[in-house]
């Protein structure tokens, strides 16, 4: 038994299942060279435009992407083959489409965060250059590193749907938890930090960002990751009687991220304020996060219903019309 069909066998033990034997007999290879060609095209992309030529989005996402898609091009039949490259496809648009909102707000914070601005005035800012001058914008690192985040979270989160339910039977719900919640606490950690190094204050240079800093985007990624992809499912029967069946799915899924910012925009605010203000009282990096609470907050609402309602739903979308 090839070492991947192994490694998967092993793996549907553990979870109790019986996993799809591997194919027989080579399919058509033309799925896996569209699947490899389509991923390096997306690795090229971000490396190009990433922040730094040995930035995270170049040389993790560049491993990961190629390892997925070789996976694809060599163990799986006709089928599925088509189906992880529809699911990376699926992920790529959706993450160009809600990468323009979510850049403008974490751009709009960074900036307060640096005592640049206020959070109001870096929205309109932000907004307005997108109207203005979007080639532009799309040329700059901060949109590498921001649309690296959800293409590698829509990636992760359809590929592990497909790999559940095609080819190990299993349920995909807590496999999808786990993989995608790490790989988003990485790449939007590492987005958050170097997106202060960016836009820190303008009179210093860039330094290491602080560990406690680091630690406080992961409990606030492990509470948005999930109530982007664990909760929501959860509370739509709780909306009985008050939406319509129909909606209330949709209804969930854009309520629920958006809510648990009142409780994460304070960690993500107070680690920006770690870096910008190294030298601050417990005190004193509680009375920014006080001051500005309510136009962080509301700026990370509005990213949530983009990034978890809009790029959650589009991606749903074009995964029901390409699968």
């Amino acid at each position: 038994m090839p070492p991947f069909h192994l490694v998967m066998e092993l793996a549907s033990v553990a979870w109790g299942k019986k996993a799809k034997p591997p194919p027989a007999s080579p399919a058509d290879p033309l799925p896996a060279i569209l699947s490899i060609l389509f991923g390096c095209c997306c690795v090229l992309g971000i490396a190009y435009r990433s922040a730094r030529p040995t930035d995270l989005p170049s040389v993790a996402f560049a491993s990961i992407a190629v390892a997925v898609l070789s996976i694809a091009a060599v163990a799986f039949d006709g089928p599925l083959r088509w189906a992880l490259c529809y699911e990376v496809m699926a992920a790529t648009v959706a993450s160009l489409l809600v990468t323009p909102m979510t850049l403008v707000v974490d751009v709009a914070v960074s900036k307060s965060a640096s005592g640049q601005t206020t959070v109001s005035k870096a929205l309109l800012q932000g907004a307005g250059e997108w109207l203005r001058t979007p080639l532009t914008l799309l040329r700059q690192p901060a949109f590498a590193l921001c649309w690296f985040v959800y293409l590698a979270t829509y990636s992760s989160a359809n590929v592990v749907q497909s790999l559940c339910t095609s080819y190990l039977l299993i349920s995909p719900v807590l496999p999808k938890l786990v993989v995608v919640t790490l790989t988003n606490m990485a790449a939007c950690g590492y987005k958050d930090a170097r997106l202060a190094q960016i836009f820190g204050k303008a009179d210093e240079k860039a330094r290491p960002f602080p560990p406690l800093g680091y630690l406080l985007f992961f409990l606030r990624d492990l509470l948005a990751n999930g109530a982007g992809f664990t909760l929501p499912p959860l509370v739509a029967p709780l909306l009985d009687g008050l939406v319509v069946p129909e909606r209330r799915q949709i209804v969930a899924q854009l309520l629920v991220p958006a809510a648990v910012n009142t409780i994460t925009s304070p960690m993500h605010f107070t680690a920006l304020s770690l870096y910008n203000n190294p030298t601050h009282t417990a005190s004193q990096h509680a009375a920014l996060v006080g001051a500005t609470y309510v136009g962080a907050t509301t700026s990370r609402i509005l990213k949530g219903l983009a990034a978890y309602g809009i790029g959650g739903i589009s991606n749903t979308a074009l995964r029901a019309r390409l699968l």
